[in-house]
C-alpha cells in the first residue's frame, strides 16, 4: 500500500517539477503559457479516452481504490498530461518536436514498467503506447506550437472543437449512464419527445459553431482566450449577441438536463453561466477594450451580452452583387431587399470592384463571398430567425453540398463574369 501511494505521488510530482522547472528556465510569455495550457487540456481529453480503451482492450489497467476518474487513478492521469502537454509546450523553442516526441516516449517505455503494481501491464501494451502517442502526444504537441507561434489557423480552430466537442460528448456521455443507471436503452430515443429534445440540441448548438467559424474568417482567431482573434468581430453571430457561444452551450445543456431529469446538468449550466458572466466575462471585458478601445464601447452600446437582438447591429455597411439580366439573381436580390436587411445595399453586379460571376457578398471589413454563402451571409442582415438558416448554411461541408445541388439545377455562374469598371462603395 505504501508502495503504491509513493508511485502515485511521484506520478504527479514528477511531472509537476519538471514543469515548473521549464517554465523558471524559459518564462514562457502569455501566449506561450497559454499554448502550454491548452495542450494540457488536450492531454487531460485525449489520455483519459486511451486508459479507457486500454483497460477493456488489455493493454494495460490500474490496479488501485480511490481517488480515480473513470478507473485512472487521478495522480497518473493529471502528471501524464503535465508531462505530454505543458512540459513539452515551456521547452525552449529551438529544441526540435522529433527530438522532444522520441524524449518523451523513451521516459514512458522505461516509467511505465516501473510501476508496478500501480500499472499491470499487458502483453500488447506498446500497442496501447503507440495509439496514446498518435492521439495525445503528437497532437498536442503541435498545437502548442502552432499556437504559440500564431501558425495554421484552420488546424488550432479544428483541434479547439474537437477539444471542446469532446469535453461535451464525454460529460453528456457520463450524464446519460447517470440518469439510466448505466444503459443507453432507458433513454428512449424512439420516443418523439426525445427525438425533438435532441434535435433542439442540436440546432442550439449552430450558433456557437457558427460563431467559432466567424472568428476564424473574419476576425483571424480562435475562442480561446489566449489566442484571439487579431480584430474586433462583430458580424454573424455576434451582431446579434455578444456571448453566442456561452448563450448556446447554457442552453442546449439546460434541454438536455431536461430530457435527462437531471439536476446536476442543469446546475452545470447555471454554474458555467455564472462564471462566463463573472470573472470570464470581467476578463473578455477589460481585455477587448484594451485592445480595441472605442470600437469596443459602441459594439457593446447596441448588443447585449445575453440576450439576442430580434435584428441585428451592423457597424459598417455591407454590399450584395446581384447580376444585370439574370433573373434568378435579380429575384433573390429582390426578396432580400424586401425584408429591409439592415446594413446591407444591393448593387448590380456592374458595379463591382472585380468581376464577378456568381451572387457576391463583401462586407464592410472586406470580407468576400459568393454563391450559396453570400445568400447565407445576407440572410444574416434580415433576422435571427433567418440567420439560423445562414449559420447552417455557412457550416463546413453542409453549405459546400448546397452550393452543388444549386449547381446541378442550374444554378451555377455566369458564363460571362461582370463588373470590375468601377470601384467598390460600400
Amino acid at each position: 500500500m505504501a508502495e503504491a501511494a509513493v508511485i502515485r505521488a511521484l506520478a504527479f510530482y514528477g511531472p509537476l517539477a519538471l514543469v515548473v522547472a521549464a517554465g523558471a528556465l524559459v518564462r514562457p510569455d502569455r501566449r506561450r503559457a497559454g499554448a502550454a495550457l491548452l495542450a494540457t487540456l488536450w492531454d487531460l481529453a485525449a489520455l483519459l479516452a486511451v486508459n479507457v480503451v486500454a483497460a477493456r482492450a488489455g493493454w494495460w489497467r490500474f490496479d488501485t481504490v480511490g481517488g480515480e476518474v473513470a478507473g485512472v487513478p487521478v495522480e497518473a492521469w493529471l502528471g501524464w498530461a503535465l508531462l505530454w502537454g505543458a512540459f513539452p509546450a515551456v521547452l525552449p523553442r529551438r529544441v526540435p518536436a522529433v527530438a522532444v516526441v522520441a524524449g518523451l516516449v523513451w521516459i514512458d517505455l522505461v516509467l511505465m514498467p516501473l510501476g508496478h503494481p500501480v500499472v499491470v501491464l499487458g502483453d500488447d501494451w506498446l500497442v496501447g503506447e503507440a495509439v496514446a502517442v498518435v492521439a495525445a502526444l503528437v497532437p498536442g504537441l503541435l498545437l502548442a506550437r502552432e499556437t504559440a507561434r500564431r501558425r495554421s489557423l484552420t488546424f488550432r480552430v479544428g483541434m479547439q472543437v474537437a477539444l471542446f466537442i469532446g469535453l461535451i460528448a464525454g460529460a453528456a456521455t457520463q450524464a446519460v449512464l447517470d440518469a439510466t443507471g448505466g444503459s443507453w436503452a432507458r433513454l428512449r430515443l424512439d420516443r418523439p419527445g426525445v427525438q425533438l429534445a435532441l434535435q433542439a440540441i442540436a440546432l442550439l448548438t449552430v450558433p456557437a459553431l457558427a460563431a467559432v467559424g466567424e472568428l476564424a474568417r473574419r476576425g483571424r482567431g480562435t475562442p480561446y482566450p489566449f489566442d484571439p482573434p487579431d480584430r474586433l468581430v462583430t458580424s454573424g453571430p455576434y451582431s446579434y449577441v455578444a456571448n453566442p457561444m456561452q448563450v448556446s452551450m447554457t442552453l442546449a445543456l439546460v434541454v438536455w438536463g431536461a430530457l435527462l431529469g437531471s439536476w446536476a446538468v442543469v446546475g452545470l449550466a447555471v454554474v458555467g453561466a455564472a462564471f462566463s458572466a463573472g470573472i470570464a466575462g470581467w476578463h473578455e471585458d477589460t481585455d477587448l477594450r484594451e485592445r480595441h478601445g472605442e470600437a469596443w464601447y459602441a459594439y457593446r452600446r447596441h448588443v447585449r451580452t445575453w440576450w439576442p437582438r430580434a435584428r441585428p447591429w451592423v457597424g459598417t455597411t455591407a454590399a450584395l452583387y446581384v447580376a444585370p439580366g439574370c433573373d434568378p439573381c435579380a429575384g433573390v436580390g429582390r426578396w432580400i431587399a424586401g425584408r429591409r436587411p439592415a446594413g446591407l445595399r444591393i448593387r448590380p453586379a456592374t458595379d463591382a470592384p472585380h468581376p464577378l460571376g456568381r451572387l457576391t457578398y463583401v462586407g464592410g471589413d472586406g470580407h468576400e463571398t459568393s454563391g450559396v454563402a453570400a445568400f447565407a451571409r445576407a440572410l444574416e442582415h434580415i433576422h435571427l430567425g433567418w440567420a439560423v438558416l445562414a449559420w447552417l448554411l455557412l457550416l463546413p461541408g453542409l453549405g459546400r453540398f448546397v452550393q452543388l445541388v444549386v449547381d446541378a439545377v442550374g444554378g451555377g455562374p455566369l458564363a460571362e463574369p461582370v463588373g470590375g469598371s468601377a470601384p467598390h462603395a460600400a
